[in-house]
């Protein structure tokens, strides 16, 4: 029971760390988030952001969106959408990275000290994976990155 217990959180921390990555990359890589102040995102940028630009162009004297503009809406919110994901990852599990890793790698020190044979693969890996998402944690900086 304590080996699938092991398995369960060795899964989870590596899932939490990978998705957070994806989220990085489709965000632009901003963590870690070096803005000043908290981390504000876009409510709804699929209304704001094309706003912006209908503004833009009645005040320029045009009437409707270029290809280009529509081009560079889809983007911005496609990347305004990514980031307010990447953020609510960030707090909502993110932040859990820092004591599920240092467990983890206490638990595969400790069973790589003391198994014999039978489960030293699956200590190696709880202290692997938990050196890897401790680091990506505090490479990233996710609890700074909220602006707490």
């Amino acid at each position: 029971m304590k080996k699938y217990i092991l398995t369960l959180s060795i899964l989870s921390v590596t899932a939490i760390a990978l998705i957070i990555e994806v989220y990085n990359a489709k965000a632009g890589f901003m963590l870690p988030n070096t803005r000043p102040g908290k981390w504000r995102v876009i409510g709804c940028p699929e209304k704001q952001i094309p706003q912006t630009y209908h503004l833009v162009n009645s005040i320029e004297g045009r009437s409707a969106l270029t290809e280009e503009q529509k081009k560079e809406i889809e983007a911005k919110i496609k990347k305004a959408k990514a980031e307010a994901t990447l953020r609510s990852l960030v707090r909502d599990f993110g932040l859990i990275q820092y004591p599920l890793s240092s467990i983890l790698i206490i638990i595969g020190i400790l069973g790589v000290l003391r198994e014999k044979e039978g489960s030293r693969k699956l200590f190696i890996t709880s202290l692997t994976v938990g050196l890897i998402a401790l680091s990506l944690a505090l490479q990233r900086s996710y609890f700074t990155s909220l602006g707490w």
